[in-house]
């Protein structure tokens, strides 16, 4: 058997402006012909014993997430450190604004550009640069099992921080972070985020909500390592383009806009960035609804589907929907470069989360591990956008992102 696969990128999928704006060949790394050999070599003999049967469910052995990243300089950069380094040049002019009150009346990502340079994309987008480090993800192999190997994200030395607005301490150095008072489960995320290797999603608390407090310390590291913005219900999370930190003082950067994320509005990625929320109408793994009873459930979640000629042609379609705040947030962040398929791994997963199949999904507490099963790897910036009009317009290409759909087509 030999494993193939396509993707293709469309804006107004689905409308009489459709517009294919991408179409190329994936890779298909080693774990996906593990996962093949671990669903083959598990013993039948396991469908007689209660407790264990449902390990030989088909659904431990597909594909069960995507997810999304950059190179791996991109993790140090952007709105990476610019949101940090915002919220300290305030702490370091001894701006007091209460217990209770905002640090900045900006409450959001942000990213410094000089006023001397008109980037490429115009100064009311972001245009992220690779001027200071090679900005293209590194060559795929069939070995990689991330997206992006060494992707730590660098954490400021907080301490005083801490003491003086009480943050979590956090010390980093050579990848490793120690997270003094955090909760459990948002503490978890940061760990993990340092070795993800692809955009990790931490504006969660610990008991499951979207933070929607600046005043909560999850929710300044939530903007530190990024790198999605709240959903619909919490209203989105404001992102902007500044040419001095002195404009923060004023709530006046150089464009801003709120981003609405459609992962977090349907909860449909976890803390780590998997997105994980999976739409099987033959199997209906991970939820009962199908197509035919919810038409727009690719708006929410991975859309798996394949054609009365399976048998044939041996294709299965993934398809997502990245909202147009999600591509706008992640822009602020370095962008998207790689996007990957990942299987469960089920031997993992019983290993170490000690828990048995059916493996249940929710966006903070699943215990789900995953294998890399297929990834992509792009020279150009799917989040990339221009301003439209003049240099300094109002038009600014950080307001005109649209929803892009994805598809990505697998021939087993």
């Amino acid at each position: 058997m030999k494993i193939k696969g396509k993707i293709e990128l469309y804006t107004d999928f689905g409308s009489k402006n459709q517009k294919l704006v991408l179409e190329d060949n994936n890779l298909i790394v080693d774990g996906g012909g593990e996962i093949i050999v671990d669903m083959l070599t598990t013993t039948p003999s396991l469908s007689g014993v209660a407790s264990a049967s449902s390990i030989l469910d088909t659904s431990n052995y597909t594909i069960q997430a995507m997810s999304f990243g950059k190179d791996k300089e991109g993790y140090k950069h952007h709105a990476h450190t610019d949101t940090w380094s915002g919220i300290d040049y305030l702490i370091g002019k001894d701006v007091d604004y209460g217990t209770s009150a905002k640090l900045s009346p900006f409450s959001g990502a942000m990213v410094f550009v000089s006023s001397n340079t008109n980037p490429p994309g115009g100064v009311s987008s972001y245009f992220p640069s690779g001027a200071h480090y090679n900005i293209l993800p590194s060559p795929p192999t069939p070995l990689d099992i991330k997206l992006e190997t060494e992707s730590n994200t660098i954490f400021s030395e907080l301490d005083y921080v801490s003491a003086i607005y009480g943050l979590p301490n956090i010390n980093t150095k050579y990848g490793l972070t120690t997270l003094e008072g955090m909760p459990n489960s948002s503490k978890s995320a940061f760990q993990l985020a340092g070795a993800l290797g692809h955009n990790a999603n931490v504006l969660l608390t610990d008991d499951g909500e979207i933070v929607t407090s600046f005043a909560s310390s999850v929710w300044y590291l939530g903007l530190l390592v990024g790198a999605y913005p709240k959903g619909f219900e919490h209203g989105g999370t404001k992102g902007g383009i500044f040419n001095n930190v002195s404009q923060l003082l004023g709530d006046d950067p150089v464009a801003s806009s709120v981003y609405i994320g459609t992962f977090n509005s349907a909860s449909s990625m976890d803390l780590s960035g998997y997105l994980g929320k999976v739409f099987n109408p033959y199997g209906n793994v991970g939820s009962a609804v199908t197509f035919s009873t919810d038409p727009q459930i690719d708006q929410s979640g991975i859309l798996v589907s394949a054609n009365s000629n399976f048998s044939s042609t041996g294709e299965v379609v993934y398809q997502t929907v990245i909202g147009s705040g999600d591509l706008g947030f992640t822009n602020l962040y370095g962008g998207i470069y790689n996007i990957g398929l990942w299987a469960l791994d089920c031997k993992r997963t019983m290993k170490e989360s000690s828990i048995a199949p059916p493996f249940s999904w929710d966006p903070i507490n699943h215990g789900r591990k995953y294998k890399l099963f297929s990834k992509k790897s792009f020279t150009t910036n799917l989040a990339e956008i221009a301003d439209k009009g003049s240099t300094g317009s109002t038009d600014g290409g950080l307001v005109h992102y649209k929803d892009l759909t994805l598809i990505w087509r697998l021939y087993f």
